[in-house]
């Protein structure tokens, strides 16, 4: 089985890339996602730390941690607050 989260290319712009997660814009959405790099699900601390890095460094954004197009390899994005 093939997951495009694992599978990651360097398709578009690349903000970070830590030793346990990437943050890249979605190739979908055009907005900042934090993919975990590996094939499953971080721990609560874990989690706590991503988004922590989020909110230092988009802080006008808040986090959807709804995943839809791959709900087995954990995600959220970042968009854009409105007004």
């Amino acid at each position: 089985m093939s997951c495009e989260l694992c599978n990651l290319e360097h398709l578009t712009l690349w903000y970070f890339e830590e030793d346990d997660f990437i943050v890249c814009d979605c190739k979908t959405c055009h907005v900042p996602v934090y993919i975990w790099r590996e094939h499953s699900f971080p721990s609560e601390l874990e989690v706590k730390m991503m988004k922590q890095h989020a909110k230092e460094h988009f802080p006008d954004y808040r986090l959807d941690m709804k995943r839809r197009k791959v709900p087995n390899h954990f995600h959220f994005h970042c968009r854009k607050n409105k007004g």
